[in-house]
């Protein structure tokens, strides 16, 4: 997922953001009270914080905002501005503005209560990978955007920490029930968006009874088939017009209409 984000956002913004990345995280250690204010999340843990800022770029880019990511930041730092504080101004507005989400709902303390609310699905998101499918976003030991702290050990304190109950996903279970490679199912379409870093957990390459469709365009990302660009918020009736490439989401979605009428014909 990782390098998926950096390939979408392009060499010369990554490099940004792992400077970013990494002015946020030295200044953590040598100031860490003003650093978790400057984001609006005091009280949240070092490695809540750290997972919390890795994931702003991530789904910014994950979302088909990549442009917003890439042009606030670059022009903020080559302005003379500090990286952390340009990166914080991006959190507390851009981002903010797009997804309504508090940050705090990062925090463990905040995925530990089982109330229904704004900002809680989280919660589920992370029982579904604590116990089946893993899916952690760990930092590669090169070039990475994500702090390096962000290890397999932060996620197995998390499922344990957030659910009590040592929960750990057995993912050679999940894949024996699911099929592994082998899917156990049929007539199954895989839809992925070029640039959304999960295509990387989905099917790329169509085989029998199961089709991979891939939507290619500069701000193609997670679910654009259905939700149009950008993909959050969604838009009415999946919203096209603001696609790089209205013609190949368009194409896209007849070939779902064709591969279904010819299922359903079959």
């Amino acid at each position: 997922m990782h390098l998926q984000v950096a390939a979408s956002v392009g060499a010369y913004c990554a490099g940004y953001l792992r400077l970013i990345m990494k002015n946020i995280e030295d200044y953590l250690i040598s100031n860490n009270t003003a650093t978790k204010e400057l984001f609006g999340v005091s009280g949240m843990s070092d490695g809540d914080f750290l997972y919390y800022v890795a994931d702003v770029a991530a789904t910014s880019v994950q979302y088909g905002h990549q442009y917003e990511l890439c042009n606030q930041t670059i022009r903020g730092v080559q302005s003379g501005q500090n990286p952390r504080v340009v990166f914080a101004n991006y959190c507390r507005t851009t981002y903010s503005n797009i997804f309504g989400w508090n940050p705090m709902s990062y925090s463990q303390d905040v995925l530990k209560k089982v109330v229904l609310g704004n900002n809680t699905g989280g919660r589920q998101w992370w029982y579904q990978k604590c116990t089946e499918f893993g899916f952690f976003q760990i930092a590669p030991k090169y070039g990475s955007m994500r702090s390096q702290k962000i290890d397999l050990e932060y996620h197995r304190g998390l499922c344990s920490n957030v659910f009590q109950l040592g929960l750990w996903p057995d993912v050679n279970e999940t894949n024996l029930y699911y099929g592994g490679k082998d899917i156990a199912g049929t007539s199954i379409l895989f839809m992925n968006g070029s640039q959304d870093p999960w295509q990387h957990a989905s099917k790329l390459v169509s085989s029998l009874g199961e089709r991979s469709i891939m939507i290619s365009c500069p701000n193609c990302g997670h679910g654009v088939d259905m939700r149009g660009c950008p993909q959050h918020p969604a838009q009415i009736q999946g919203n096209a017009s603001n696609c790089s490439d209205i013609t190949t989401v368009n194409i896209a979605r007849e070939e779902v209409l064709d591969t279904l009428q010819s299922w359903i014909s079959a």
